[in-house]
């Protein structure tokens, strides 16, 4: 998202997810260090400080912690690959001070070799300080890690938190088995009350009713707004869809070589899905191609925003909760598809995206999150952007 031109980044709110938080806050320094040192090896300018993104830290706790799963170690014991504890890069020697409003940013308005802002705000009372301070219906929460900075900020002023256009999510096991138990997916799993309470933002939105005028009608008024939810799950991993992965082939010839200071970083974070794990990491076509979630997730918020979603993805519209108490089903998502009997339920959802538009009667006691099931085939358009945007030895805007 930061090497994207058509996005400005107001905010990064950091949540406890494949690490402890105190390894997110490490983790989320040195990665903005890099997105700067890219920056300066292109020779772009770099934003002013009004327009560099807050980043805030965020809950370290799930909202019930009696119902969660703990990190998994995918990632590594430092949720990068272990590119720390195996001292492959060296993080900042003064990476917290950076992230101390009171005792780094205060004193110096700008730190010049930054890519962000710190905050005294927490992660959710940040969210809805954007909010806040936007024009309603213009900010996107992307959401790539389990939901509890959204639910605590919709708890804290749900009227606020509305004030969202959208929310794109990666979570969920739709309809594949989950990766942290055999039904709960790792960011719903590791929060599933937060999942739930999001999800639930989503009842009663009918894309036919909810136009942005009438959204921003009901804002004005001070009425509930039923939120547009796009949620992007783990995709089964024999699933075939074409240009949805980072290869052997990409890595060992294009990640590797580069000299750029993400290829740098990107070829120690990598190494262990491409060399010291493969039969962990790499999902497809025999260990042989890395299925990034969290990066096509940003590709479809990139799509959406661009205006070709349906061009590259197949949805449709589902009621979906979330399992919150059943501590073998933690994180698992229960569905319907909403107007069943009118749903001609096509490969594509096309047929029932198009009859939702047209009936005005969606239950308002349901979710109505649109659900991501597929890409299309034969088209090399998440490689593309993610090979041209991060990987390449020359800018690309």
């Amino acid at each position: 998202m930061m090497l994207s031109p058509e996005v400005d980044v107001r905010a990064i709110t950091l949540v406890r997810g494949n690490t402890d938080i105190e390894n997110v806050k490490r983790n989320a320094v040195t990665s903005l260090e890099v997105i700067y040192k890219q920056y300066m090896y292109f020779n772009l300018s770099i934003p002013s400080s009004l327009e560099l993104p807050v980043l805030a830290i965020g809950e370290g706790h799930p909202l019930n912690p009696d119902f969660s799963k703990g990190s998994d170690g995918f990632m590594g014991s430092d949720g990068l690959g272990d590119i720390f504890t195996l001292d492959l890069y060296k993080p900042s020697e003064n990476w917290e001070a950076k992230l101390d409003y009171k005792s780094h940013w205060q004193e110096n308005e700008k730190d010049d070799k930054l890519f962000f802002k710190s905050t005294p705000r927490q992660g959710p009372e940040e969210i809805l300080y954007q909010l806040k301070h936007a024009p309603p219906l213009t900010i996107t929460l992307l959401a790539v890690g389990p939901l509890t900075n959204l639910a605590t900020a919709y708890l804290l002023d749900p009227v606020t938190f509305l004030r969202a256009k959208r929310i794109v999510i990666m979570g969920g096991s739709i309809p594949s088995p989950g990766n942290t138990s055999p039904h709960g997916e790792f960011n719903f799993a590791n929060d599933p009350e937060a999942a739930h309470l999001v999800l639930g933002t989503s009842k009663g939105y009918n894309p036919k009713i909810h136009t942005y005028d009438h959204r921003l009608q009901l804002l004005k008024k001070g009425k509930r707004v039923p939120m547009e939810l796009f949620i992007f799950p783990k995709f089964q991993a024999d699933q075939e869809i074409d240009g949805i992965t980072i290869t052997k082939q990409d890595y060992f010839e294009r990640i590797v070589p580069l000299k750029t200071p993400i290829g740098v970083i990107s070829t120690s974070m990598l190494e262990l899905s491409f060399i010291r794990d493969p039969q962990r990491h790499l999902e497809r076509n025999n260990h042989q191609e890395l299925v990034s979630d969290d990066t096509i997730a940003g590709v479809i918020l990139l799509d959406i925003m661009n205006g070709v979603f349906e061009r590259h993805w197949q949805s449709d519209y589902l009621n979906l909760l979330v399992e919150t108490r059943n501590r073998e089903y933690l994180g698992a998502c229960l569905y319907d598809y909403n107007n069943s009997s009118n749903t001609k339920n096509s490969s594509t959802g096309h047929d029932n995206i198009k009859e939702q538009e047209e009936d005005n009667t969606i239950n308002q006691k349901y979710s109505n999150v649109r659900m991501i099931l597929g890409g299309t085939k034969g088209l090399p358009h998440y490689s593309n952007i993610i090979m041209s945007r991060l990987f390449s030895s020359h800018y690309t805007d």
